[in-house]
């Protein structure tokens, strides 16, 4: 890992690069409203969608969301989608294709897994910051839309400011708040990426990515605690 001093120009501006469009423009919307308003009701739309879901389902988005295969990947994701009754929430309207919001593969998955970290308690959770590694994994990069150096680059903040993290995530999306707690957790974004990367997304991808990345260290912690008492009781 090294600094990559360029990649933080901007970082606490509403978006992080120019050259992916807002997610408002990739979530399906429709009316006249204000650019900015349809945006924002749209990411705060999928917010509430991902929270019903993970309300009803959430074995299943678990399932989702620790697959590492694209097989594994289209059997959990029709099983968690199908016929499921999440339509009649506040800031959905609009937004729903054929029962499914229509969002990227990579804010999907981000969105889901704040959710899970929220219905879990995961946002209140204990994570001690780590030191810089050299290297990091994301076994989920290869069906996660991202690619491996935004996933590592998210992994490596959220071990070494994984408050940062969910304190981020702990802001309602599109809002000031959450252009503050980006802004917290920027100086740790460049020494998180390879040298040479670039960071090109959006505030949501980001916050996608980082969400996800801290979801599965909670996971980890949470099977890493529940195997402690099982070691001691075989001992």
């Amino acid at each position: 890992m090294g600094l990559v001093a360029a990649v933080l120009a901007g970082l606490a501006a509403p978006a992080l690069a120019q050259d992916e469009p807002a997610l408002g423009s990739r979530l399906r919307h429709s009316g006249n409203l204000p650019l900015a308003v349809a945006n924002q009701r749209a990411v705060r739309g999928a917010h509430n969608y991902a929270t019903c879901v993970v309300h009803r389902r959430e074995s299943l988005a678990r399932a989702y969301l620790d697959a590492t295969t694209a097989q594994e990947i289209a059997k959990s994701s029709s099983a968690l989608f199908r016929d499921i009754e999440c339509l009649d929430i506040p800031g959905f309207s609009g937004f729903a294709i054929a029962r499914r919001i229509a969002m990227p593969e990579d804010v999907q998955r981000g969105i889901l897994a704040e959710a899970m970290l929220k219905q879990e308690g995961g946002l209140r959770a204990a994570f001690a910051p780590q030191p810089l590694a050299k290297t990091y994994q994301a076994p989920w990069s290869a069906i996660s839309g991202r690619g491996p150096v935004v996933d590592e680059m998210a992994v490596c903040v959220s071990q070494t400011d994984p408050q940062g993290v969910a304190n981020l995530l702990a802001t309602l999306p599109e809002s000031e708040d959450e252009q503050q707690a980006i802004g917290a957790i920027s100086p740790y974004l460049g020494p998180c990426l390879q040298n040479g990367a670039q960071l090109t997304a959006n505030r949501q991808s980001l916050r996608a990515a980082l969400a996800e990345a801290l979801y599965h260290r909670w996971e980890a912690q949470q099977a890493a605690g529940n195997a402690a008492p099982a070691a001691a009781a075989g001992g």
